[in-house]
């Protein structure tokens, strides 16, 4: 990423800055094609869908990027904090601190990937209210399809690795959203249909 971890400043970075300078450059021609839509070829009409799509998937990627150098920085300090410590004089009580310190990193562990699952969803959500508004298909089927990951992501992988009141957490959060995503469908079924088919 080209982010030395224990100089990284979450937002303030290289990184985050040059996927910003990006999406934006793609942003604006995707609102050129738009302005001179109707002087297109008919091989161009789907350029405008592809770089909205390519704008987004652009933005979710440098966050989920944030999200995940923020607590590898965190695990990162503590783990050279586990060398320095090992690198002192024994004393009687090293391991239980040290122990200690191996379980902050699994917490940390745990609190990344509920984040970035959070992330994900509510960016998800976003993406289908924008896509409604704009009435583009494109961007509602990105909805749909990051929706969908995250649901895998919560179900095959965190809830298998994560343990005690985080798992709780996102077996409720599973839960919750499955029970709202049934219920809009049923409620909505025809107009998801329609916003689908658009």
């Amino acid at each position: 990423s080209g982010i030395g971890i224990a100089d990284y400043t979450p937002i303030f970075n290289k990184r985050f800055f040059t996927y910003l300078a990006v999406a934006l450059a793609v942003l604006v021609i995707a609102y050129i094609y738009k302005a001179y839509r109707e002087e297109m070829r008919e091989e161009e009409a789907g350029a405008l869908a592809v770089l909205f799509v390519l704008f987004n998937f652009l933005v979710i990627a440098v966050l989920s990027a944030e999200v995940v150098t923020f607590y590898d920085k965190q695990s990162y300090l503590i783990t050279e904090s586990i060398r320095t410590e090992n690198a002192k004089t024994f004393s009687p009580n090293q391991p239980n601190a040290v122990n200690a310190k191996y379980n902050e990193i699994a917490s940390i562990n745990y609190k990344k990937n509920v984040s970035l699952s959070v992330l994900w969803i509510v960016y998800s959500i976003l993406l289908m209210i924008g896509g409604i508004i704009s009435r583009n298909k494109a961007i509602r089927l990105m909805a749909i399809v990051l929706f969908g990951i995250t649901i895998l992501k919560v179900f095959f992988y965190d809830i298998s690795y994560l343990t005690g009141i985080y798992r709780i957490i996102s077996f409720i959060v599973l839960g919750v959203i499955l029970l709202v995503a049934g219920f809009l469908y049923q409620r909505y079924r025809s107009q998801i249909r329609e916003f689908v088919a658009e």
